[in-house]
């Protein structure tokens, strides 16, 4: 009998070439000493690259680890969401694929969650990013936080581990633009952080430009207002090229 998912690691896949075989290799010594029982699931999110034939190369020789390669670029937040649909495990780690976000605390995150808790935010004390960057990711938190009534901001994002129950409500629900941080807010009723140390990028340069973050503060905030008050009928989807390793 096959042993149940203890743990999932969700990832999103951009442009993650000269990043994705040392992701894995990371996690995997931070996970295997907690448990064996556990699945990385890398979300090719339309990548031009070679991240999609890496990541077969990779679940061809390890079955942990498994691919789900969208059809087109839908953003960080839908692909997030497409390897959340997937994910098997009692806890489920969100972290992004530039190793910013370092494995070796998910052990200290797993402690945390053990104790009851719905998600366990990973809280980056100082960030090692542009100052225009920092900038604009303060503002548009504090902006959010307004619009959402949540205390958010640029210390925590997506980096954390949540609960199976968690993510079970956060999936079954419809949204007109999914953001994770908020979808995860909506759902918790009990949570706590852990600092954690913010690295520098592992390789390659970041695609995230201010055309980006601009485009996606104008989609949250319109969705968590406009659409939310009229309950509007449009909600996301996303297409799915292919998946590797998954029954």
């Amino acid at each position: 009998m096959q042993e149940a998912t203890y743990i999932s690691i969700v990832s999103p896949v951009y442009q993650g070439e000269l990043l994705i075989e040392l992701l894995v290799r990371r996690i995997i010594k931070c996970v295997e000493p907690l448990t064996n029982a556990f699945e990385i699931i890398l979300v090719n999110d339309g990548s031009a690259d070679n991240s999609e034939i890496i990541i077969q190369q990779l679940a061809a020789v390890d079955k942990r680890i498994k691919g789900i390669f969208l059809d087109k670029n839908y953003g960080q937040h839908i692909a997030i969401k497409a390897g959340l649909d997937h994910a098997k495990g009692e806890y489920v780690v969100v972290m992004d694929c530039d190793l910013q976000d370092q494995p070796e605390f998910i052990a200290e995150m797993l402690i945390q969650a053990t104790h009851g808790y719905d998600a366990v935010f990973a809280r980056r004390e100082k960030r090692h990013d542009s100052r225009l960057k920092l900038f604009y990711s303060n503002l548009f938190y504090a902006v959010l936080g307004l619009f959402t009534f949540y205390k958010l901001n640029g210390s925590t994002a997506n980096f954390g581990i949540y609960s199976n129950s968690l993510i079970k409500a956060i999936i079954d629900k419809k949204y007109y633009f999914f953001f994770f941080p908020i979808a995860v807010r909506n759902a918790a009723t009990k949570t706590t952080n852990v600092i954690v140390e913010h690295d520098i990028r592992a390789a390659g340069v970041t695609t995230y430009s201010i055309k980006k973050a601009l485009s996606l503060a104008f989609k949250i905030l319109f969705s968590t207002s406009i659409f939310r008050i009229f309950k509007h009928k449009h909600f996301i989807s996303y297409g799915i090229k292919n998946k590797f390793n998954f029954v």
